[in-house]
């Protein structure tokens, strides 16, 4: 594995001079996920209706049921896929310089295999959750070993749902720590971001995503170092 600097490096390189179109498909998602999040969090239960209704709980979610509906369906089957497409446009900007960002997106979002994609990240959100209800350092130990999941989701079509999360496992085999000191690197610029109201996250995302993509082709294909002045192209490892 090379560096956090240098695997910033690369992506600062990859973001030159196109620093804008990330940052809109940044702030667009970010939208998306505050509109579907938002609908999702509205519906609260009446704790007013479950005082008076001590014998029917369910009375405090009156009238909030299509809400919830909506907000639950849309952030399977909409807010996953998006979020899939928003995490390998950056790959494709680190890659190949393709700064079509936001049309990468929602083009990514739903082709190929959109079905096992969402499966697929179902599946490893119920892992993480359940870790996490029975103890914290296993949930956080399954997030870090899923956490390439989109990339190789995107990067392996052929395989199911529950061979892509198979493959990102042997994947962050010896990498989850290297990934979890990559993300902690950021921690000054999420404390920044927070004193600028979260302004600064608009160019910290792309910065971190395309950051993250440099760190996927490093693990698959075994990288030894990347140029600090150009973005790395990934090639197939020769067995």
């Amino acid at each position: 594995m090379i560096k956090n600097q240098e695997y910033k490096n690369a992506a600062l390189a990859a973001l030159k001079g196109h620093w804008t179109p990330a940052v809109i498909a940044s702030i667009l998602f970010l939208l998306i996920s505050l509109a579907i999040s938002g609908a999702t969090s509205f519906a609260q239960p009446d704790t007013q209706a479950m005082l008076e209704n001590p014998g029917n709980p369910m009375a405090a979610f009156s009238g909030l049921w299509p809400l919830m509906c909506f907000g639950s369906l849309a952030s399977l089957f909409l807010l996953i896929p998006i979020e899939i497409g928003f995490y390998y446009s950056f790959l494709l900007l680190y890659r190949h310089g393709d700064d079509k960002v936001t049309e990468n997106m929602f083009r990514e979002a739903f082709r190929p295999r959109y079905g096992r994609n969402v499966l697929a990240m179902f599946l490893m959100g119920m892992l993480v959750m359940l870790g996490c209800l029975f103890f914290l350092i296993p949930g956080i130990i399954l997030a870090l070993c899923y956490a390439i999941l989109p990339y190789v989701l995107k990067d392996n079509p052929e395989l199911s749902a529950i061979e892509a999360m198979k493959k990102t496992r042997q994947m962050m085999k010896g990498h989850k720590f290297d990934y979890f000191w990559l993300c902690l690197s950021f921690i000054g610029w999420l404390l920044l971001g927070i004193l600028t109201v979260g302004i600064g996250y608009i160019w910290l995302i792309p910065y971190m995503q395309t950051t993250i993509g440099a760190f996927y082709d490093d693990v698959k294909n075994g990288t030894a170092g990347l140029p600090s002045d150009a973005p790395y192209v990934a090639t197939e490892k020769v067995e």
